[in-house]
């Protein structure tokens, strides 16, 4: 399936072809000056190892069989190839990146980058393997839409199905090495770490062993297809038949003296599901609509839960099925006009995403094209990004060259059109254990690669205690199967998740904070693997933060330093010791060859666990800069609380406010961490 027109061999590897021919007869393979044979066995299969040189392209590979028959590959480089795999954030495409990127969305062809997406396939066997003396054909599940994968290089018409984490990546690499990239994306969102692991890997993990078990039962699977369908169907049905604004038409009819909603916010109670509709009008001067005209027009809507549909002056302009995605409707500026109009939406609550809302600090606006052209446009609307990009005067220069901006926040008119239950619980295949490790990745192993990266974890927050130990049978499963991996020690990157959830430092229910070290954990027991620190690269209430870029150049970073011996790639600076001096703790990083600076007026984000009254609670704690790399963190705001001192932490949380200390020429953020008093 790799194998195609405009595909990126590793260099200085060995990677398998193989395919098939009739029986007995000889194909041949020629490539780069050399020619390789292989007769096809009884069963119609070949397979030839073709051992790649240095850097090159593009080059042609001939493949012929005694039978007559040919195939030419085109367009083929030998360069570096990396493995990207994960769940939503590696998967997310550049498309949903274009206004953060603009300049990225329209560049040259660059033949330095190519990718290859994986179809995302289900199955829980191997297809190599037989149950019983018939291969279980009847547990694969196709979700790719039919498409054919192929390699494509970087250019205008090709980059928004890229990963953005992966371009990212691949671009850094190249620019450092000067060969060519290729990435081989196999991501799917919502994965867990187990539904990458073979079933040898997942012997140790009794549960998950079994849970894998069940789905070998195709009986058993189209079973629970059709169950979940039915309910998904039922609710579906009497959410439409319940609702009372389509049939008459509320989103043509003006709402009057409805109760009114300030938004952003809730909508309605956490547990409330069905459908409400919501109105908005809004006065346009003359000179605002030939904005609009000359520009175009822009409705954004922020991210709504859990899905909605969305009409301006009586016609639909978009709609959104799942609460992810920001709404971002480009809408015909004919549709508007001098004066009143009106902004309808119709929200569906499934009752199961924590209610129906506008997620604050989100863009709420109508706004013509030029006040997001060529510009990222985190730098005109205010997210509450940790990386502090917000520039409020960008805005105002926009407007005052004539940009239009209205702002949709504030009183909106709402109706409840119907209530009904919580929605039935939907059910995805590829989240099982092995179905994507049989069903994406096994195809992948004939195909050398010079190492992996591993952007993933939201899914096992939850249950970070067991994360690390899954993480390492994952990687060594990997490095097992795949052809060309010396010494079974195939650098392996591992993105840390970056921050999210509610800025609260005062909380010790911090599940993204224990997977975290669950990560650093896991590369330390692999060998060979090094966590891409990238707490400062999310944004509280954005599961999917767009700032892929640092992804993608500290992922690489990393790569440089394990893959290619590069003592000059930055590091993430790590606390090295501890020693208390009075009511204080000396912390000593270790940055390298490197220093530590602080980015804002005060140092913040330490805290201490401590225990009082038989409960656990957090004291924020001062801290300043010493010389030498060292730390003085204040311990008295915790002393004074005669508690028992637990843990000194840092940024040890799911989303702190704000990251102070990184690395002053690397742009790394200090590590997170936590020590016990009894250590220190």
């Amino acid at each position: 399936m790799l194998f195609t027109s405009g595909m990126v061999l590793q260099r200085n590897a060995t990677t398998v072809i193989s395919g098939g021919a009739p029986a007995g007869s000889v194909v041949t393979i020629s490539f780069c000056q050399k020619q390789y044979e292989a007769a096809a066995s009884d069963s119609g299969k070949w397979r030839i190892a073709v051992s790649c040189g240095e850097a090159c392209g593009p080059k042609t590979m001939n493949i012929s069989c005694s039978n007559g028959e040919k195939l030419d590959l085109a367009d083929v480089y030998v360069g570096e190839v990396w493995l990207c795999s994960g769940q939503s954030n590696m998967q997310l495409p550049m498309d949903r990146l274009r206004y953060k990127f603009p300049q990225e969305m329209t560049a040259p062809k660059n033949d330095k980058i190519r990718m290859f997406t994986v179809p995302i396939k289900v199955r829980y066997s191997s297809s190599s393997e037989a149950t019983n003396g018939v291969l279980d054909e009847g547990a694969e599940i196709d979700c790719s839409g039919g498409a054919v994968p192929v390699w494509q290089a970087a250019l205008s018409e090709t980059i928004a199905s890229f990963s953005g984490s992966a371009y990212f990546f691949a671009k850094n690499l190249a620019e450092k090495l000067g060969v060519t990239v290729g990435i081989i994306l196999a991501a799917q969102g919502g994965s867990p770490v187990t539904s990458w692991m073979g079933e040898k890997s997942l012997e140790a993990f009794p549960d998950y062993a079994a849970q894998r078990k069940k789905f070998l039962d195709s009986s058993y699977c189209s079973d629970l297809k059709k169950r979940i369908e039915t309910g998904l169907e039922r609710w579906n049905k009497l959410c439409n038949e319940r609702d009372t604004g389509t049939p008459q038409k509320w989103h043509e009819k003006p709402f009057e003296n409805e109760k009114t909603l300030s938004l952003p916010g809730a909508l309605a109670d956490k547990s409330f599901a069905g459908v409400i509709w919501l109105q908005k009008d809004v006065e346009l001067t003359a000179a605002q609509l030939s904005a609009f005209k000359k520009n175009g027009a822009w409705l954004w809507l922020g991210t709504i839960v859990d899905l909605d549909f969305v009409w301006v002056n009586g016609t639909k302009v978009g709609t959104t099925w799942y609460l992810y995605p920001p709404r971002r409707y480009q809408i015909d500026p004919n549709l508007l006009h001098e004066g009143k109009n009106r902004i309808a939406v119709r929200v569906v609550s499934s009752g199961r995403s924590g209610g129906a809302k506008f997620i604050p600090l989100r863009p709420y606006a109508l706004f013509s094209g030029d006040i997001i052209s060529g510009t990222d446009w985190q730098q005109v609307f205010d997210t509450g990004a940790i990386t502090k990009v917000y520039k409020p005067e960008l805005l105002k220069e926009k407007l005052s060259a004539g940009g239009v901006c209205i702002s949709l926040e504030g009183e909106w008119q709402s109706r409840i059109s119907c209530s009904v239950e919580p929605r039935s619980d939907e059910h995805f295949f590829e989240w099982e254990p092995s179905a994507l490790y049989y069903g994406m990745l096994e195809q992948c192993f004939d195909y050398a690669v010079k190492g992996a990266v591993w952007y993933q974890g939201e899914s096992n927050a939850e249950r970070y205690a067991e994360y690390a130990d899954l993480l390492v049978a994952m990687a060594k499963d990997w490095r097992e199967h795949f052809v060309h991996c010396p010494e079974k020690l195939m650098p392996f990157i591992i993105a840390e998740l970056p921050c999210f959830n509610d800025i609260n430092l005062l909380t010790d229910k911090c599940d993204w904070a224990f997977l975290r070290e669950q990560q650093h954990d896991a590369a330390a027991k692999l060998g060979n693997a090094a966590v891409a620190t990238l707490i400062d690269c999310g944004e509280w209430n954005e599961l999917h933060p767009e700032d892929k870029a640092t992804v993608g150049r500290r992922c690489a970073e990393q790569a440089l330093r394990l893959g290619y011996g590069d003592a000059e790639a930055p590091v993430a600076p790590k606390a090295k010791s501890f020693s208390l001096k009075g009511d204080a703790v000396i912390v000593e990083i270790d940055c390298g060859k490197d220093e530590l600076v602080c980015r804002n007026p005060q140092i913040s984000g330490f805290t201490a666990l401590i225990k009082q009254d038989n409960e656990s609670k957090i004291v924020p704690l001062k801290a300043k800069l010493l010389g030498g790399n060292k730390i003085e963190v204040d311990l008295k705001a915790a002393l004074e609380t005669g508690a028992e001192l637990l843990e000194l932490r840092y940024l040890f949380v799911d989303c702190p406010s704000e990251v102070s200390l990184f690395s002053k020429n690397g742009s790394v953020p200090l590590k997170p961490f936590r020590k016990g008093f009894k250590d220190i």
